[in-house]
């Protein structure tokens, strides 16, 4: 018998069932993976898909089967699109179309791109050209607060 009255085996473990009152473990918050937006422009042919890899395991560790795919519509074309996990600042990649035989055709620029090394934070847009070097970046917080005010205007005033 322990200490606490809890009879133990020959090892000197507890024997029995235990409970954990679960009030009193330390509440942890839920991990939250960030995530940015992306937007390449991008000439494909139909039924090519353009994706997005680098150094980062999230992005495929530059395997173009685990790779990000990003998306287009009929009305957003020739802007492809999608919210990818936050990259390592400084990580390298590249984007590729995927053609219709299965086929990777990987940007022709001289080096793999670079994320920034600062700046990359939730709410930001990265936008680039398939082909072009460079990047810009938009920030979106400004963006989705007007875009809710359009979806919820602000109630009429009444007169007395």
């Amino acid at each position: 018998v322990d200490e606490h009255g809890r009879k133990l085996d020959k090892d000197g473990d507890p024997i029995g069932v235990f409970f954990v009152d679960e009030s009193k473990k330390a509440k942890e918050e839920p991990k939250k993976e960030a995530f940015i937006s992306i937007e390449v422009r991008c000439e494909t042919q139909p039924e090519e898909r353009v994706a997005i890899s680098g150094s980062d395991w999230q992005l495929g560790s530059w395997n173009p089967k685990e790779s990000w795919y990003l998306n287009t519509t009929p009305e957003t074309y020739p802007l492809w699109k999608d919210r990818i996990p936050m990259p390592s600042p400084g990580g390298q990649f590249k984007v590729f179309i995927k053609n219709t035989v299965g086929d990777f055709c990987w940007e022709p620029l001289p080096c793999n791109r670079t994320w920034p090394k600062s700046g990359l934070v939730p709410d930001i847009q990265v936008r680039l050209v398939f082909g072009e070097s460079g990047i810009s970046t938009l920030s979106l917080g400004r963006s989705r607060e007007k875009s809710k005010e359009k979806e919820d205007p602000p109630e009429p005033k009444r007169k007395a």
